[in-house]
């Protein structure tokens, strides 16, 4: 299959920049190669081509199928949810959202909660990974039929770990969580 791409140009022959594209490869041996094809305007040095593995991809998880306790409730009554619904009941001192990640390496990833908070202000909540502590703040959307995000960085451990979000002591909580997406 034959693609044409425009290289950028840059300040002179001593200077380099460089050109990203996502390719389809087969398993087992491809041939990629630079052509000067009729068409094509050339005049470019090439350096070198590196072809590294696609990211990871993210891990979406919906609120409703974590493990849900001590009056954390699945409903469906605000619309712009995703999945089957979201988690309410965070008036509910104790309320916990508790959701199982399996890591395939260690490292920092992105772990982004889709809320509403349509009590007027800002609220919070206990995030707990693997059983330690971080209060966070949601500020409020414009009402509970608005949802935003809020994205924590957070360490992995290789295997399984637990992100838990609790309203816990010293919580103000009222909030619904609709899903949680990890990424690199």
């Amino acid at each position: 299959m034959r693609t044409q791409i425009t290289l950028p140009v840059t300040a002179d022959w001593n200077s380099w920049s460089t050109y990203t594209a996502r390719i389809p490869l087969n398993a087992g041996t491809n041939t990629l190669a630079y052509v000067y094809g009729s068409g094509d305007s050339g005049h470019v040095n090439l350096d070198s081509l590196t072809i590294a593995p696609p990211p990871p991809p993210m891990l979406v998880l919906e609120a409703e199928d974590a493990a849900l306790s001590s009056g954390a409730i699945a409903l469906n009554d605000h619309p712009g949810y995703s999945g089957r619904g979201f988690v309410a009941g965070y008036w509910n001192s104790g309320a916990t959202t508790a959701f199982t990640l399996q890591a395939s390496t260690a490292g920092t990833y992105s772990a982004t909660l889709k809320y509403s908070n349509g009590s007027g202000s800002a609220q919070t909540v206990s995030m707990m990974l693997n059983g330690v502590r971080t209060q966070i703040t949601l500020p409020a959307t414009a009402d509970w039929n608005s949802w935003s995000t809020y994205t924590a960085r957070i360490p992995l451990n290789a295997g399984t770990n637990t992100l838990a979000y609790v309203y816990g002591s010293g919580d103000s909580g009222h909030v619904n969580l609709d899903s949680l997406t990890i990424a690199p």
